[in-house]
């Protein structure tokens, strides 16, 4: 058996200040955290590193203030907030997978 089918790594996906994108991961992920690096929000899950199988996870981003549309608060999983420009723009992510 293969060992590398067994082993979990932590990966980041920066994320672009958008209101909607979509992020290709292998199938199976772990969320971990959400954080701003080098101002960028930033998603950190847990992966296999040997999956071949890949999924789509939406991604919404809102400023506060801005419209948050009912059905993506339903459907979508809520994952935090951060901060960029020093703590003057705050984003708030939700997931969907």
């Amino acid at each position: 058996m293969n060992d590398k089918l067994k082993t979990d790594v932590v990966w980041k996906y920066p994320l672009e200040i958008l209101d909607e994108q979509a992020i290709l991961v292998p199938a199976g992920t772990k969320f971990l955290s959400l954080l701003e690096q080098n101002n960028i929000p930033t998603l950190y899950f847990l992966v296999n590193d040997g999956e071949e199988d890949m999924e789509i996870i939406s991604v919404s981003i809102r400023g506060t203030g801005h419209p948050v549309e009912r059905e993506m608060s339903k459907v979508s999983q809520y994952i935090g907030s951060v901060s960029t420009c020093g703590g003057q723009l705050i984003w708030h992510i939700w997931i969907k997978r």
